[in-house]
Formats: C-alpha cells, structure tokens, sequence
C-alpha cells in the first residue's frame, strides 16, 4: 500500500514537474489488458477501507477478527489474480 501511495504518487509528481506536461494515464482505456492492475488497485482500495472501518468501530482495537477478513481478502485476491494470469496465458 506504500508503494502505491507514496512511492507510485511521488515518482509520477517529480515526472510531471521535470517534464511539465501532462502524463498520460491510460489504465482505464483497455480495461481487459489492464484487469490485473485495476484489481491490485481495488484490493488495496478494499483493505484501507476495511481497515480504517474496523477501528473505528472497534474503537481502534484490533483482534483475530480482522487478521481472518484481511486473510478473507488477500484468498480472494490470490484466487481472482490466478484467474486473470491464466486467461491472459490462454
């Protein structure tokens, strides 16, 4: 997640500021050849959420609980991005 948030944010800032144009950014364009990508993004989306929901309504204590959902969240991730590799192989 900090490689998406700060490391991806501030190496695409220096890039625009060092070429001072705009960036294209063409991850929505082809949603199929992309589908990987638009899944590590939402599952990480997903986990921030989940996250920042559970402490709050749990008064920031954490408990087995929430290692089972991000356990729940990453059987899930493993298996849709197995499916997605294999129908790009195929």
């Amino acid at each position: 997640m900090f490689g998406l948030l700060i490391g991806f944010g501030l190496a695409m800032l220096k890039k625009s500021l060092s070429e001072g144009k705009d960036i294209p950014f063409p991850l929505f364009k082809d949603a199929k050849e992309n589908m990987l990508d638009i899944v590590v993004i939402l599952t990480t989306f997903i986990a921030l959420l989940v996250t920042f929901f559970y402490a709050y309504f749990n008064k920031f204590e954490f408990d087995k609980k929430l290692g089972y959902i991000f356990a729940g969240i990453y059987g899930v991730f493993f298996v849709s991005a197995t499916v997605i590799a294999f129908s790009k192989a195929y």
